[in-house]
């Protein structure tokens, strides 16, 4: 999360939400069936929403190079279950 914190100039308050929810995830165990990079993008651009920082989920997945749907289908889950 840190790289990301540079590539998209994001404030610590950001990362902090970020780890927060991402923690809740992997204790609740639902990281199956998902990509690790998905997650932390989901959680990332989810932080971003609470907060009212403009950050779109192409910048998201552009900078973690991976693709816009995969971090759109952990976006879903992550709402279902937070």
């Amino acid at each position: 999360m840190s790289k990301l914190k540079d590539k998209l100039v994001l404030s610590d308050v950001i990362i902090d939400e970020a780890k927060q929810m991402y923690q809740k995830i992997i204790g609740r165990k639902r990281t199956r069936g998902y990509l690790i990079n998905a997650h932390v993008g989901a959680c990332i651009y989810a932080s971003c929403k609470i907060i009212e920082t403009p950050r779109t989920m192409d910048n998201i997945a552009d900078s973690l190079d991976i693709k816009k749907i995969e971090i759109r289908r952990s976006y879903k889950m992550i709402l279902k279950e937070l």
